[in-house]
Parts: C-alpha cells; sequence; structure tokens
C-alpha cells in the first residue's frame, strides 16, 4: 500500500488512542472529533499511513446500503474532520492530516502514532522473543502491549461494518495476547507456576468458556502446583461447556494435556531451555567487572533487539588491556542465564564455533578481530551480513578500527579508562583494608596507570 511521510504530524505529538473510547490528541490535547467526522477518523485509524479508497470508505461506512452518491458524502465527511482539526490546531495542516491520494484518503500518522499498530507490533516482537527461547522477554512486551487497552477498541462504531469487523479482529487479537502472555508466565516459572495464575485463568475461562487454549493453560498450572484432582475436574469442566455449548469434543491439545496429567508426563513440567554453557575463554570471574554498567546495558539492548526484531552487530574498541574479554565475559555469564546460546572464537580460531542456533537467541563473539587475516575478517564480515534474519547479536572487539573498515558501519562502543570511583571499588574488593588514597595510587600507578587496575 502507498505511505505518504508523516514527519510532520508526528513533530507535534498527533496521536490517534483507538483501544478504548477514540481519542486524537496533539501535543497531548484532546481535539474533539465529533459525528460522521469521526467515524472518518476511525475508519482510517485502521490503516494508518494507507490509502482507503473512496469505494473502500463506503463499503465500511454503509455496507451494501450506500447513500446515492457515495464519493460525495465521504468528501463532505472528511471536510468535517479536517475542520474538527484546523479548529483545535493551527500547527496541523488538515490538508496534510487526511490527504486525498486516488483512489482515496488516507490518515498521515505513522504506526507509532496508533495505539493499534503499536500493540501489533509488541504482540509480533513477543511472539519473535518466545519463539527463540527468551519468554521473560515476551511476558514483558505482551505485558506493554496490553497495558495500552483503556477499554473496548471500536465499540461505538460496531453499528458500521468497518468497525464490527474491526472490534471482533481486535478483540481477538487482545485475547490471543492474554494467552500468549499466560504461555510466557508459565514458561518463566517451570516447573512451578505464579502463584496468582489459577484465579487468573479461571476468570478467563469463565468469560471465555470456549477457549480450549485457557483451559489447557489452568490444568497445566493446576497440575504443577500438586493439584492434579482439580486440573482433572477442570478437563472435565471443559469438556462439558464444549459439548454442551457447541455439541463437539475437546481438540487434540485439550486431549492432551489431560492424558499427561493422567500419566503424570513430566512434559507438563517444562519450560524453555535453562542456562546455557559459557565457552572457557568467557567463564572468567576475575578481575571484578565494575564500573561497566552503562556498556553491559547497552549490549544487553542489542541483545533484545537481536530477539525482538533481527539480527545484530556491535563492535567494542579499545586499547589492550582495557577490558574489553572481561566486559563481554560479564555480558556473556549473564545472557547464559536466561538461556542464550554463546559462541566464541578469538583471531585465527574457526568461524566454525560462531554457527547460532537458528532456534535459539544466540551470542556470537569474535574477540581481536583486527589480529585476524584478511581474509577471516571478511568471513566475519560474510557472517555478519547473513545472520540479518537471524536471532543472534555479534559482538566483534578490536584494538585497531582501520583493519575493520571491511565489517561496515557498526555501531560502535569504544572503551575507555574507568573512573577514580570504580578502580577504588576494584582495588577494594581484593584488599578490603585499602585507603581511597591506596586506591588512587593503583590508578596511577605504572601497574594499573590510565584507568585500569592491577590485574591482581
Amino acid at each position: 500500500m502507498p505511505r505518504m511521510s508523516t514527519t510532520g504530524n508526528d513533530k507535534v505529538g498527533v496521536r490517534l488512542s483507538v483501544l478504548g473510547p477514540l481519542e486524537l490528541r496533539a501535543g497531548g490535547l484532546i481535539i474533539e472529533v465529533t459525528g460522521a467526522a469521526r467515524n472518518v477518523l476511525a475508519l482510517l485509524g485502521r490503516t494508518p499511513g494507507q490509502v482507503v479508497s473512496v469505494s473502500s470508505m463506503a463499503s465500511g461506512l454503509w455496507g451494501e446500503r450506500p447513500p446515492l452518491r457515495p464519493a460525495k458524502t465521504v468528501a463532505s465527511y472528511v471536510s468535517r474532520l479536517r475542520k474538527a482539526v484546523a479548529a483545535a490546531r493551527a500547527d496541523v495542516d488538515p490538508g496534510s492530516f487526511v490527504a486525498y491520494r486516488a483512489p482515496g484518503y488516507l490518515l498521515a500518522l505513522g504506526p507509532s502514532a496508533v495505539d493499534s499498530a503499536v500493540f501489533e507490533r509488541l504482540v509480533e516482537e513477543a511472539g519473535r522473543a518466545f519463539s527463540v527461547g527468551q519468554p521473560r522477554l515476551a511476558a514483558a512486551k505482551l505485558r506493554e502491549a496490553l497495558a495500552l487497552w483503556r477499554g473496548d477498541a471500536y465499540a461505538e462504531f460496531e453499528e458500521f461494518p468497518f468497525g464490527a469487523a474491526e472490534a471482533a479482529r481486535l478483540r481477538e487479537l487482545r485475547l490471543a495476547a492474554v494467552e500468549a502472555r499466560v504461555e510466557a508466565d508459565l514458561a518463566v516459572a517451570a516447573p512451578n507456576a505464579p502463584a496468582t495464575i489459577v484465579a487468573e485463568l479461571r476468570a478467563l475461562v469463565a468469560e471465555h468458556p470456549l477457549r480450549e487454549r485457557l483451559w489447557a493453560q489452568l490444568i497445566t498450572a493446576l497440575y504443577r502446583l500438586g493439584r492434579q484432582s482439580e486440573a482433572l475436574a477442570e478437563y472435565r469442566r471443559a469438556r462439558s461447556c464444549l459439548v454442551d455449548e457447541l455439541g463437539f469434543e475437546p481438540g487434540l491439545e485439550l486431549r492432551a494435556v489431560e492424558r499427561a496429567v493422567l500419566a503424570k508426563d513430566p512434559v507438563l513440567n517444562q519450560g524453555l531451555a535453562g542456562r546455557t554453557v559459557v565457552p572457557a575463554p568467557l567463564s572468567i570471574a576475575t578481575p571484578a567487572c565494575v564500573g561497566r554498567d552503562e556498556e553491559l546495558a547497552w549490549l544487553a539492548a542489542a541483545l533484545d533487539a537481536a530477539a525482538l526484531e533481527h539480527g545484530q552487530a556491535r563492535l567494542v574498541l579499545g586499547p589492550p588491556g582495557m577490558g574489553k574479554t572481561r566486559l563481554l565475559a560479564e555480558f556473556a555469564q549473564r545472557v547464559a542465564a536466561r538461556g542464550v546460546a554463546v559462541r566464541y572464537g578469538r583471531g585465527a580460531a574457526s568461524l566454525d564455533a560462531l554457527a547460532a542456533d537458528p532456534g535459539r537467541l544466540s551470542l556470537a563473539v569474535v574477540d581481536d578481530l583486527d589480529l585476524a587475516t584478511s581474509d577471516e575478517r571478511k568471513r566475519v564480515a560474510a557472517w555478519i551480513n547473513a545472520s540479518h534474519e537471524r536471532p543472534v547479536l555479534t559482538v566483534v572487539t578490536a584494538a585497531d578500527i582501520e583493519a575493520l573498515r571491511v565489517l561496515g558501519e557498526l555501531s560502535m562502543l569504544e572503551l575507555t579508562p574507568l573512573g577514580e570511583t570504580s578502580i577504588g571499588q576494584v582495588v577494594r574488593l581484593y584488599a578490603p583494608a585499602s585507603t581511597d588514597a591506596a586506591a588512587l595510587t593503583a590508578v596511577a600507578g605504572p601497574r594499573g596507570g590510565g584507568g585500569t587496575p592491577p590485574a591482581a
């Protein structure tokens, strides 16, 4: 679908909220839109930045009973919407905000300016995170997505064909997101279950008694909490609901859960893969990694982007002894606890060790690449280019950036010497009785100069 630039409206903070009563805001203030203009705003808000043909708009507003001149009526509704915007905000150009582009109109807002589009993006990211073994990240994204809801979406427009269809679509997406969040919470808590999840699931199955996935989650949670008889009773209740309401027996998934409970199958207690093994060169625990919180957060954000979006690559630059490998050892040990697969290669080491598991989020560390051969640097560049669609973060370390031009433009972190406070913390870890003066001497001394403490 054709899209147009939305930069101007983004700059003045125009936002459309539809996950509840419809609200149009600019700079945080509500723009009052009523009547037919409000209907058109809601209709165009389903697909921000995309052209909706006049015929599709007419169909969405009137179905099979359009007015005598639908195109003219649609144009008059659009005019009312533009006037409402112009009356409220002089800094929003109404003609570009609701623009005509043959064969119809578009609402010039980017996806990040419409809460339903943000919701769908977050749910999609959560699905990717879960699929690569990151249920905690998935649960966080799903909670963020569900928090956008303020009530029923498009409820005030359900009398119109477009509103009824969009309300039903978003209701289903919301419920599926709740189910996915429960699944992620169960995966995080395995082999146990969150203390409050049974009460939550019982409320959900009471509201949605035909959702077999919710019943399966409730039965699983009860079984994990040691309540096998209650789990089987819930299966019988689910079966009765399905047979009475639909005339159908439970589906394969729900029947499989019942069989697993009867057999006390360990599969019900399984979560996603646990802690992974850290390669020996990254297993070091000393010297302590102090004063690098911002650097670790930078790497963690890159790893989350690899889980949520696409493969990432980063460059960590610094002279020998600055702590590049120690930083990555700390990072590798932290992410291994999240179930991230960690791979390591150094200099002329074979890149075969860096092959990432395509089904799991991975960290690939290439240490001291500037010391490798030109051919190996090219191979790493090829690896990075081929990893765009993989859930992998590749981190390259080097002292000399000139040798790494073959990698192209990478987001780079240049390690700088630790500050006096951080050096003092490191020194006192090994010599608790040392004074601040002794710590400063460690910074300035020949073995610890330049903001790097002595190795021991």
